[in-house]
């Protein structure tokens, strides 16, 4: 009723809410929707766009526009309410405590005048909550330089600045992420103090340069001051452990690639050493060039190995890779073959195809024509050392019934 300017169903509905909201919080919030019906049905006609603006998170325009319109000595503390939570919302918790102040000393009836000391009471309360719902919009729509400014703008004027701790390294590492994903820098962190004994940690936090292990510090600044909300940091731990060890198998896959391309295969599998993770284990991208760069170093068993752990990992692309792995797989067996036949070493060319289970009819028909050559060359290996023909006969003919 308030977005569509219908104030005297919104005052209506407000105070159907008194009678149903019973919680001390379900008052509290009744009361001021109430208040704030009645602060829009007495405001005049020049001032709807600002009210518009307001009601749909824009308070500045409004706040302007009750200063200039009300002179405080002759202001309806119905409008010195609503000045308040134009200032609250804008983050300015002083300003806003001088117009809740304004707003009792008017009041003449009991229904807001209790809601109103509590305002006063726990204004700092009510800032660091409309700090939070700013600052959570401003991250929905990606805006973190525009969330870190109303995070830190609020602990300037808090005596208990480590409520937001949290949300600001939340913040700060949610930017870090999105920034890197697209190779731009880190959001900036303004520089501001705060009504701490750990101010001086906190400026050592912002004189870091490098934006990971700043948001490190950040957190643990965090659980250190604020342990109330330790748990949360423990999450955002988590998030940036992730964070750097996926950085660092990007930057490692890069690398490899680079050097397989290059036919470095070696260098290439030693690229993807990745000793300082946080996780357990590298990402499927990384097991999986491990596991191709195997199969072209021809280290079949140890890319076999490597194959079945990643087909346990349950991803979509498990199949995908399964098809490809094995194509890969049975034309390098195919290539280091010939490679023992050119080298005129039938045994080797033997044992290994002995484990070759090709799939398409291509592979199948290149595997019986070396298996018939490597025959064919140990035969006359065989006869070029005197063995009898009948003989080699034999023993091929045993090899087939065993």
């Amino acid at each position: 009723m308030l977005m569509a300017a219908r104030w005297e169903e919104a005052v209506q509905i407000a105070e159907q809410a008194l009678t149903h909201c019973l919680s001390r919080a379900g008052q509290l919030n009744a009361r001021m929707l109430h208040l704030e019906a009645l602060a829009m049905q007495i405001l005049p006609a020049s001032g709807m766009e600002a009210a518009r603006l307001y009601l749909g998170g824009i308070r500045r325009p409004l706040r302007i526009f009750l200063a200039a319109q009300y002179p405080e000595a002759e202001r309806p503390y119905e409008i010195s309410f609503l000045s308040g939570r134009a200032h609250l919302f804008e983050g300015e918790m002083r300003e806003a405590q001088g117009q809740f102040e304004l707003a009792l000393s008017q009041c003449k009836g009991q229904l807001h005048f209790g809601m109103l000391k509590t305002l006063i009471r726990d204004a700092e309360k009510m800032l660091v909550e409309t700090t939070r719902q700013s600052a959570q919009r401003s991250l929905g729509e990606q805006d973190f330089p525009k969330a870190l400014e109303r995070i830190t703008q609020a602990m300037r004027q808090l005596q208990g600045p480590e409520a937001l701790l949290h949300d600001l390294a939340e913040i700060y590492l949610a930017g870090v992420s999105a920034n890197r994903q697209i190779n731009a820098p880190a959001p900036m962190l303004p520089d501001f103090l705060v009504s701490a004994d750990w101010n001086a940690n906190l400026q050592q936090v912002l004189l870091q340069t490098e934006d990971l292990l700043r948001a490190r510090h950040l957190i643990a600044l965090a659980n250190t001051h604020c342990p109330a909300t330790a748990a949360r940091g423990q999450k955002l731990l988590k998030q940036l452990d992730g964070l750097e060890d996926t950085l660092a198998s990007a930057s490692a896959l890069d690398r490899s690639t680079e050097l397989s391309q290059a036919g470095r295969f070696d260098e290439a599998l030693a690229a993807l050493e990745l000793p300082n993770l946080n996780a357990d284990a590298p990402g499927l991208p990384v097991l999986r060039q491990r596991a191709f760069l195997l199969l072209k170093l021809g280290r079949f068993e140890e890319a076999d190995h490597m194959a079945g752990a990643i087909a346990t990992s349950g991803e979509a692309s498990d199949r995908q890779f399964a098809e490809r792995f094995q194509s890969l797989k049975i034309k390098l067996q195919l290539q280091t073959v010939q490679q023992h036949l050119k080298r005129q070493d039938p045994g080797a060319a033997l044992r290994l195809i002995s484990v070759l289970q090709p799939e398409s009819r291509e592979d199948r028909l290149e595997t019986g024509y070396c298996k018939a050559y490597t025959h064919l060359l140990e035969g006359c290996q065989l006869v070029g050392k005197g063995v009898r023909r009948e003989e080699i006969l034999s023993e091929f003919q045993n090899r087939r019934t065993r």
